[in-house]
Formats: C-alpha cells, structure tokens, sequence
C-alpha cells in the first residue's frame, strides 16, 4: 500500500509557510448534504472499542507520524529530529531515519520508503532518498533537477510501475514521472494552467495512480483524478469531485478503496470502477489493511474531548470508538493511527506518551444475580455479617462472598461481567456509596448500578477502569448496551480504594454521582433498584466492597420485589441456556459486555 505524503511545509521563494489543521467538527455533528453521509449520525454499537496493552515515555519526538499497519510498524517524525521507527507488537525501537520528511511514500509491499526532506532556503536540486524498511538503511538517492523552477520544495511522492517514481512540487500545477534510478524526468503532466495552483497528493497502486487537487482543470473542480500508468504518459480514467482540495489520499493493502482527507471531511471510494461509497465530517487519521477508515474529531466546541472511531469500508458503518480528555496545556492534539489486527495507536506530542491499544470483546456475561434481603430503613453493611442479604456463590467460575470485612468478588474466566444486589431501590433515598478496591494487579472493571428494573432489562451502570485511567457510563437497554459517557481520568493508585457514590441535589433537580468526593455527572431523579457490578478484562480479577450505604427510602415497596432468590454460577457460554434449577427472579445470559476504550 502506498501512503501519501502529509506534508507539513511548503517553500515559497524565501517565505516558508506553515499549514496548520486548526478547525474541528464533530465526526457525526454536521448536517447530512448528500445520500452518502448515511452514517454521518450513526454511533458505533456499545460492544467494540479499544483497551490499552503497552505504554511507553520517550523523549519528545516530534507532532508527526505515520503508520504501516500491515507490517507493524509506526513512525514517529519531527522537524530535524529524524524517524524513529518502532515495532507494535513490541514497542522496540528498532532504529531512527536521519530525514525530516517534507513528503514520503511507502511502497504498497513496505519494503521501501522514499523520503524528500526539508528544503527551505536551498538553491540546490533537492534529492529523493530511498530507503530499505527491513535494515533502514540508506538504498540510494534519485536526483530531482529543479530546472527553471523558482523553488524546489516536494509536495508529494508515489511509486509507480517499472521503476517510475511520480513527484508533485509544493504549489505547483504539475507532477512529474522520473526514473527511480535516474532521477531523469520521463514526462511533467499538467493539471491545471496558471493562475491556478492544484498543489497536488499523490498515491498509486499497480498501474493506478490517483491525483488529489485543489483544482483540476479538466473536470473544473476539487476532487481526485484517476490516471492508467501502464505507460510513462498517465492516461486520465476518471474523476470524482470533493468539496475541498484532498490533502491526503490512502489506499487499502489490496487496493480496493481509496479514502480521501479533504479539510474537514473524509471520503471513501470503491476502486474499481471508481465510485464513492460514502462521505462523513471529520479528519482521516488513518487506513486499516481491509480498507477500514479511522476518523478524529474534536467532540465539543471547548475542544476538550476527542473523539476517534474507526467505519466499515463498504459501509462508513462506526465499528469502535475512543474518547480522548484533551490536556489544554499541550499544544498539540493526540494523534491516532491505525494497528495490525483493528489495534489503535495514541500518540500525545509533546509528552512523548505513546500508548498501543488493542480492540477487545467480552467472550461472555455472567447472570445478573439479586438476593432481595431487604430491611427497611436507612442501611449501612460493613460486611462483617454474611447474613446481610448479598449473593454469594463459590465454585470453580466465580466467588461471592462476605469475608473478613468485605464482599468480596472474584471472576475467575477473563472477559465476563456481572451485576449482584440486595434488591435496594432509590425509592426517595438521599444517598448511596460504597468503597472499593481491587485485590489484584490484573485488569477490570467495577462500580455501581443504578435505575435497575426488576427483571435486569434495564439499568445503568457507573464504572471504573483504573488501570486504564477511565470511567464510564453505560445504558442496557432493549437488549444491548449503549455508552452514554466515557472520560479519562488519572487514578494516582489505580489499586486503591475508590469511593462512588450517588447523591440526591435538589438545588441541581437531580441526582449527581460521585468519584471520591468530586461531583462528576447529573442525572435526572432516579427510580428502579440498585446494585454493584464487577467486569473482568483479564482472568482471576478480584474487586473488595466496603462501607455500603444507603441512606432513605430502602426495598419497603414489597409488592413490586422481584422473588427472592440465590446466586447461580454463570454460564459455561454466551449462548449457554440457564441452569435447570434457576429460580425465575434470576436474568438470563445478557448480551457479551461491551469492551472498554482501553
């Protein structure tokens, strides 16, 4: 696959100008204006996302990157630092390029990597550097005469058939095809006549070349033109209009779609014949080997959210989704890139954090379980007397228990999720909290429930992934799970106790949960049962609950309890009926937990 150039300069006579991206739409905000933004509003199911698997701090290392995803590699540039390359199933780096790009190509097999470097102030005929991936070693260098031209900066590259190399000049209306030995100029294709300057991307693939520009003459529009490079005169095949000039142009590894970034749009094409699929608002972080689109967005107009999902090829359909808090000291925004295998890749200039995220789906739930003990009044459980109305359960699977101070719970399988109660309802109460912590250094998820019917159908949960520095708020509903918020947040001991807690305010009209002692969400007034709810993402997860309160009304509405019933142990599978001997009050198997973002 070919990548395209994202070229950060441009040279004009002793003036160098510097493009910055600083406008941000909301991925699905925008107005739909044609039938192929379908998914423009769309939001990606609450059962596929991202959890962080290796993080490492290195030394700034520049706002640039790119990614060869197929070949597990990334590429992380700044101006004169060089290219330092590192392995995504490893996090080695396995060397640094001395070239700050001002354009490069990647050869559709990754093998090789041609770089033009800066020329700001030069007169001398700038050079194209090819490069081996396997060694990083230096291949050759092509020169690139400047003839007549009053400047020489490289605004884009591809590698085309028959060691041809096609170059495109910073603000110029033409690209050339050169020899890739020679660096002898074999044609100069014109787009457009003066006073129209296209500043043209490039990409190719087989015998295709694709051109983006902001203005082609031919079709008297923006767009992409498709040109046959058989031969060394490109014969134009097609075109496809954007609204705006494309300033970049990737393929899939087979060739199959072409997305464009376009400003503040992105557009997805079928190769062949070439023809558009769908278009959506936002920015194009990267292209996955089968063709799948990663998009960014800023998620609100104080910028303090970024939101990334990754869309279908065929379909523009969100797949996963990330919300990243934005730090508003670091000037520059987190950058995405796409992994092998639907991975994800965070890296944050100029902290030097670079965080490798990996897509995760939960392989089973565990039965929702609630024991329905139920004394009235207000109630604290300090879990000293097991007879105070928790589940409990022990076998090879799971383990509920009140035991030494705390009810303890403990998911053996890896990737399961389960909600236990007492059958406490919100009733007209002012508060309810409990403290909890993990008991082991593997990862999970654990928190409270809240507006929980009686037949686990609906509910919501407030949970926290301190290993992944995040909380989030979820809505079963209808049968599958909705994400209503997800934020990041810096747990100093992600192994601590964690104090939540949901909090009647009347002066706000609603109910405010709580992280510690810190307010950080409303909703309206609650009604429905409460519980607390424990996900494993790693096997043996184990989560300690101390200090429960409930403070109000508490289980007096007897009538509309569910039947008292004991734990059960969980299913063998997904699709694994209910125990024979299940009572009635116990839920069925609920849809696999949705991953988390880290």
């Amino acid at each position: 696959m070919s990548t395209i150039p994202h070229t950060h300069r441009r040279l004009r006579g002793l003036l160098l100008l510097v493009v910055l991206l600083a406008a941000a739409v909301l991925l699905a905000g925008r107005a739909a204006a044609r039938p192929s933004d379908a998914h423009a509003d769309a939001s990606p199911p609450f059962g596929a996302g991202w959890m962080i698997r290796d993080v490492i701090e290195m030394p700034y290392a520049g706002g640039h990157s790119f990614a060869d995803p197929a070949r597990r590699r990334l590429y992380l540039f700044g101006d004169w630092l060089g290219i330092d390359v590192y392995d995504t199933d490893t996090l080695a780096r396995l060397g640094n390029i001395p070239q700050s790009p001002a354009a490069y190509d990647l050869s559709s097999d990754g093998t090789r990597l041609y770089i033009a470097p800066y020329f700001e102030f030069s007169s001398d005929d700038p050079a194209i550097y090819l490069y081996d991936t396997a060694s990083l070693a230096l291949s050759r260098t092509i020169p690139y005469p400047c003839d007549d031209i009053p400047y020489c900066g490289i605004y884009a590259l591809a590698e085309g058939p028959d060691d041809r190399l096609y170059v495109a000049r910073a603000d110029y209306r033409t690209f050339d095809v050169i020899d890739a030995h020679t660096g002898a100029r074999l044609h100069t294709e014109t787009l457009a006549s003066p006073p129209y300057i296209p500043s043209p991307t490039l990409a190719a693939y087989g015998d295709t070349l694709y051109v983006g520009s902001s203005y082609d003459q031919t079709a008297d529009a923006a767009g992409v033109t498709v040109f046959n490079i058989a031969g060394v005169v490109p014969v134009r095949v097609a075109f496809q209009p954007t609204e705006t000039g494309p300033g970049r142009i990737a393929l899939s590894a087979a060739g199959d779609y072409v997305t464009v970034g376009a400003s503040d749009d992105v557009y997805q094409f079928r190769a062949d014949p070439f023809a558009p699929l769908w278009h959506l608002n936002g920015y194009l972080s990267g292209v996955y080997p089968n063709g799948d689109v990663l998009a960014v967005a800023i998620e609100s107009p104080g910028h303090d959210m970024v939101a990334v999902n990754a869309h279908d090829a065929a379909t523009g359909a969100p797949q996963r989704a990330a919300a990243v808090q934005n730090q508003p000291h670091i000037p520059s925004h987190e950058v995405f890139l796409p992994l092998s295998d639907g991975g994800l890749a965070l890296y944050a200039p100029p902290t030097g954090r670079l965080e490798l995220r990996r897509p995760v789906d939960y392989a089973a739930a565990v039965p929702v379980v609630s024991s329905n003990a139920c004394p009235s009044g207000p109630f604290r459980d300090t879990f000293d007397d097991p007879a105070s109305g928790w589940p409990t359960r022990a076998d090879e699977r799971v383990v509920y228990e009140v035991a030494g101070g705390v009810y303890r719970v403990l998911l053996r399988p890896a990737g399961v999720w389960t909600g236990l109660s007492r059958g406490d309802r919100w009733g007209t109460s002012r508060i309810m909290s409990i403290t909890a912590q993990p008991a082991v250094h593997t990862r999970g998820t654990f928190g409270l429930i809240f507006n929980l019917n009686d037949d686990w159908t609906e509910f919501y949960t407030f949970e926290m992934y301190p290993r992944g520095d995040q909380w989030f708020i979820t809505h079963f509903h209808d049968g599958d799970w909705e994400l209503v918020q997800l934020v990041d947040r810096n747990f100093a001991d992600p192994y601590g106790p964690i104090t939540l807690s949901l909090q009647r305010n009347d002066a706000l009209g609603g109910v405010q949960l709580f992280i510690y002692n810190e307010p950080v969400a409303l909703f309206p007034d609650l009604n429905g049962r409460l519980a607390l709810s424990v996900g494993s993402i790693e096997g043996n997860f184990e989560v300690h609950f101390d200090n429960y309160l409930l403070a109000g009304e508490n289980c007096l509405d007897y009538p509309n309890r569910a039947a008292p019933a004991p734990a059960v142990p969980p299913p063998a599978a997904p699709d694994a009926p209910p125990a024979p001997d299940a009572p009635p009050a116990i839920s069925p198997p609920l849809p696999p937990r949705p991953p988390l973002q880290k």
